[in-house]
């Protein structure tokens, strides 16, 4: 709706302008108004996810048999799993290869190049214990230098 608005009122700009100039004999354009925003919910708020929602995404995810948006039940599992147990933004994501992961060390992280981060800092995140040998059994084939989710933000990754 704002790119309309501004559109609506460019046109209307213009229309007055050709009326000053002597170029329309009248403003024809006079009525044309704004949409209004009572269509949509001002501030559209969606409540956080319980503890037992997530589980069963993940789990109806992890046993999915049908592939979304070219990844099977499995990788979207994975996925998932990241974004929630490191907070990063999908472009941060999509850059994760292989070596991002340092889960050797006693504080596991997850590292982002600062080219796909927001603030152009290298990101270092912890990764909770728990998840370790859930990644080093889901790395364990992946070849190295290799994006994990290669589908996501792929305009951006090129860099």
């Amino acid at each position: 709706m704002p790119t309309r608005n501004s559109y609506r009122s460019t046109t209307r700009n213009f229309d007055e302008w050709l009326y000053q100039k002597r170029r329309l004999p009248e403003i024809a354009l006079r009525g044309l108004e704004n949409e209004s925003k009572t269509d949509e919910p001002a501030n559209r708020k969606r409540p956080p996810l319980e503890i037992d929602q997530v589980k069963n995404l993940w789990t109806a995810t992890r046993t999915s048999k049908s592939v979304v948006q070219g990844y099977d039940g499995f990788t979207r599992y994975m996925l998932y799993l990241t974004a929630a147990a490191t907070g990063f933004r999908v472009l941060e994501i999509s850059s994760l290869v292989p070596e991002s992961f340092e889960l050797g060390s006693d504080f596991p992280m997850v590292k982002v190049k600062a080219a796909f981060t927001k603030n152009k800092n290298e990101a270092n995140q912890p990764l909770p214990q728990y998840l370790v040998p859930v990644f080093q059994d889901w790395l364990v084939d992946k070849p190295g230098g290799s994006p994990l989710f290669p589908k996501l933000a792929t305009k951006r990754r090129l860099r």
